[in-house]
């Protein structure tokens, strides 16, 4: 068995390819007629600011994002993250200044904590860094509220049992592990 981790394109061209079996990602650009879906999970967005007086608040607009000193910091634009964000804000006409991309999300939480930038960022993300997750102010983003879908891509030959057992795993890890540790991370603020 392999793990890999990488930008959602990158993942699902290693399926493409058949060098991985399957590949949990967030994007919703797929060949349908080579590959196969399923949905894990949806998990919210939340606004992640440095820790200052000035952002330590509970509630941001937009306007006061846009104008508030610091970079938006997106991730890459080939990531699945950076599609989802956005279409998010073109949908809502939000255009935000001096943008920098990053494509890692310790990356963006360590910006972040040294006061480079803020940004958008998801539980998976401040469950795979604590340390740094402990740094950041984090507060719910201005409404509607961005919502990321997980799924399984794989490709169409795959072995049925072998999709249905990560889908379950895949699940389970998301109930017992990744909600619990995100819901801790933001009653710590």
């Amino acid at each position: 068995m392999s793990l890999l981790t990488g930008t959602s394109e990158r993942l699902i061209e290693l399926v493409k390819t058949q060098t991985v079996d399957i590949a949990i990602a967030c994007t919703k650009k797929i060949d349908e007629s080579f590959f196969a879906q399923k949905y894990l999970f949806s998990e919210p967005s939340v606004l992640a600011l440095p820790k200052e007086p000035r952002f330590e608040k509970d509630f941001f607009t937009w306007e006061e994002l846009r104008f508030c000193g610091l970079p938006f910091l997106r991730y890459n634009r080939f990531s699945g993250g950076s599609e989802m964000t956005e279409n998010f804000l073109n949908s809502l006409f939000i255009h935000l200044p001096n943008r920098i991309e990053v494509d890692d999300g310790g990356v963006m939480l360590k910006l972040i904590c040294k006061g480079i930038g803020w940004s958008l960022v998801r539980p998976a993300t401040l469950v795979q860094h604590p340390d740094l997750a402990a740094q950041v102010h984090f507060c719910k983003m201005p409404d509607p509220v961005m919502q990321r879908e997980v799924i399984l891509i794989f490709g169409k030959s795959v072995n049925p049992e072998l999709v249905d057992t990560v889908e379950t795993l895949s699940k389970s890890f998301y109930e017992a592990e990744l909600s619990k540790e995100f819901k801790k991370i933001l009653q710590q603020k």
